[in-house]
């Protein structure tokens, strides 16, 4: 029913009177709808949350919502001095250096030279759905008509007396002739798509530009486009295997102590693959994050269709936090284990490291030769999509999720009595840790997804088109401006706790329903509350040690609600 509202407004049938409850997670609360505006609320809120059956919030990852911690300037920045404004004829002359293809086609228009006119003229063709062709065109003037027998459009523009500009001369006032709507489009050149298709896809790239301006493409001119495109910006495809071994030079002089790691063949000494662990994110990693590793891998959009995989944690404000990546051809056992064995040179084998991994092909044997001593969690997400092709209906909803939520050992037992029938498949086809009552209690992290990698995906999606050395640049980047950002939001933090730590529990204490406390000692205590199906829970807690009976504050690192009461 909410997913077909449409409307601003809820309309009630005469003399009914409709009771509608839900659970409302800010306030951890049943809440009853009363009137029309809280069902508008809720029916806006559930098409906001219904994308996903997985809880967003329990197990959030932060990647670019640093902004809210950083204060707003109190004073403008000063304005950028502009060039006096001058009345002269030089109006229509395009901008000197800048793209010039979108100036206009008219009459007396002023070019800055003869290759920026051709330009112009091109995009002007491309957009006005006809194709012209050249019958005289040098470094000093460019005439050229129609291509549609008995059109009588014709150009001619030419140098003026400083030997440069270039201006429209003759241009009739009138041109509807369309000669390549629905055709290939010839006057779409290699150099006018690839002046648009530095940021996209070759798949992209020829959806948009058929799309734009009304053409039709072949996928391989698409690519060839896109090919010429990153080349002129970032440079040959060729030269960027050697320009990956200028940049590790680069990076054991500016940044000494991190692990870069080059693989060639023996024989042609080709290049194989590469690995990049920068030494603050090796330190920050020990030092200040928990032992969890999210790993995963992602397709690269060059010339160079090969993998990018990425380790990748949480710091103590639930942040993406870059520990490492690499680059190689496809997804072999091989290839995760040299990826694993060089993880490993870079930050050891941490007390309590946790692994989460998708069903990435020789990931499993990888991690279980080089980290035999890590926990191995797989993603919930991975296993849903497997899970539903064998069993429909609320087995999982209402039972294989509970129970891999249930942090007790007795409520995930409940749970999976009720579904004996899935036994033989959960232990034949997905036999590594996915349920939280198994989680040790050293990493503190209770995530039952890869969240991390796919918010790290995410965050380089516009990079994984670039030539390797622009990658592993640009990534590098990115990590060192992140890091400077989150400086800054330590630089302003006084206090032990992170603010969405604090801001968490504030919220779940206002919204306690405490039955009884019974204190066995200061630290000590039994405490019933009623759950979110009104039932009364009781848990003892030992605030000394930390640890409450229902685990979550061992898993979690964060007191749970029985603590807070």
């Amino acid at each position: 029913m909410a997913d077909d509202v449409t409307r601003n407004e809820v309309e009630w049938a005469p003399h009914q009177d409709a009771k509608i409850w839900f659970w409302d997670k800010s306030t951890f609360a049943d809440v009853r709808i009363i009137d029309e505006l809280q069902m508008v609320q809720l029916l806006d809120m559930y098409k906001a949350e219904m994308h996903c059956i997985f809880d967003n919030e329990e197990e959030y990852v932060g990647v670019n919502d640093e902004y809210i911690y950083i204060p707003i300037p109190t004073t403008n920045p000063p304005a950028t001095p502009h060039a006096p404004d001058f009345d002269d004829n030089d109006e229509h002359v395009a901008a000197e250096g800048g793209i010039t293809f979108e100036a206009e086609i008219e009459l007396g228009a002023k070019f800055p030279d003869i290759i920026s006119f051709k330009k112009a003229i091109r995009h002007f063709a491309v957009q006005n759905g006809f194709e012209f062709a050249d019958l005289k065109t040098d470094k000093t003037r460019f005439i050229a008509k129609c291509v549609a027998n008995g059109c009588p459009w014709r150009i001619h523009a030419s140098r003026l007396f400083d030997n440069r500009t270039i201006e429209i001369k003759r241009l009739p006032t009138g041109h509807n002739c369309a000669t390549t709507k629905l055709k290939e489009g010839k006057m779409a050149s290699q150099g006018w798509c690839a002046d648009r298709l530095l940021d996209w896809g070759a798949s992209e790239a020829k959806d948009k530009l058929e799309g734009d301006y009304g053409i039709k493409l072949k996928y391989s001119k698409a690519w060839s486009d896109l090919k010429q495109a990153v080349e002129q910006v970032h440079g040959k495809y060729d030269e960027t295997f050697q320009l990956l071994f200028n940049w590790k030079a680069q990076i054991d002089i500016s940044c000494p102590g991190s692990v870069v790691q080059i693989d060639v063949t023996k024989k042609t000494k080709r290049f194989r693959r590469i690995f990049v662990a920068l030494k603050p994110c090796i330190d920050g990693f020990l030092a200040g994050c928990r032992p969890y590793l999210g790993v995963d891998a992602t397709n690269l959009h060059g010339q160079y269709t090969g993998r990018l995989v990425a380790a990748t944690g949480v710091d103590g404000h639930n942040w993406l936090f870059n520990v490492a990546f690499a680059m190689f051809d496809s997804e072999t056992e091989d290839n995760w284990k040299w990826f694993m064995g060089q993880l490993r040179m870079a930050i050891g084998a941490p007390t309590g490291l946790v692994i989460c991994t998708d069903a990435c092909k020789g990931l499993e044997t990888a991690v279980g030769a080089v980290f035999p001593e890590a926990e191995y969690r797989e993603c919930m997400r991975h296993l849903y999509g497997n899970f539903m092709k064998y069993y429909t209906g609320g087995v999982f909803t209402e039972h294989l999720y509970p129970a891999a939520r249930s942090y007790t050992e007795g409520l995930f037992n409940w749970h999976m009595k009720k579904i004996y029938e899935c036994f033989d498949y959960l232990d034949t086809s997905h036999n590594r840790i996915w349920y939280r009552c198994a989680f040790s209690e050293e990493s503190k992290c209770d995530y039952l997804t890869n969240n991390v990698s796919e918010s790290f995906n995410s965050q380089i999606k516009k990079l994984k088109g670039l030539l390797l050395h622009e990658l592993v640049d640009g990534i590098r980047e990115m990590i060192m401006e992140k890091r400077y950002l989150r400086k800054k939001i330590g630089r302003l933090m006084h206090d032990g706790i992170l603010p969405n730590v604090i801001k968490e529990l504030n919220t779940i204490s206002k919204n306690l329903r405490v039955v009884k406390v019974s204190r066995s000692d200061d630290d000590i205590a039994e405490v019933t509350l009623i759950d979110q199906w009104n039932n009364t829970r009781r848990h003892s807690v030992d605030l000394q040690n930390r640890k409450c009976s229902c685990r979550e504050w061992q898993l979690t690192g964060k007191p749970c609600k029985h603590a807070l009461a």
